[in-house]
């Protein structure tokens, strides 16, 4: 086996791990939900984003997987890929943080499930 054919595949291989992975995350079960809202509170800053984008690339450009960057195309849409994964889990986050906020340490009267007034006895 040559030195390409088993760079190829290992590269293979991280794909699909991390296709696996991203497609587990963005689904409905319970802890990818979990994960997800704690990466929304994590980035809840636009420049964390824009810094694990750029550190995405950066391990992009030093791992150069399977002769990608050989091409600027290939390049292109590795990186567009790569990028819009990363945006579509933190902005899935941030909509289900937003839609479903966390519940509030200090229970309004609203919260309370006795509707009776509390009256104290008198003498």
């Amino acid at each position: 086996m040559t030195v390409l054919l088993r760079q190829m595949a290992w590269t293979g291989v991280v794909y699909g791990l991390l296709i696996i992975a991203v497609a587990t995350l963005l689904g409905t079960s319970r802890w990818a939900v979990a994960t997800r809202r704690w990466i929304a509170g994590v980035t809840e800053s636009t420049a964390v984003v824009v810094g694990v984008c750029f550190g995405a690339v950066l391990l992009l450009l030093w791992w150069s997987p399977g002769g990608a960057f050989d091409r600027w195309i290939t390049a292109l849409v590795l990186v567009a890929l790569v990028i819009g994964a990363i945006v579509a889990v933190i902005l899935s986050g941030r909509q289900e943080l937003a839609a479903d906020p966390p519940p509030s340490a200090d229970p309004t009267p609203s919260d309370t499930d006795d509707a009776t007034p509390v009256t104290e006895p008198v003498g």
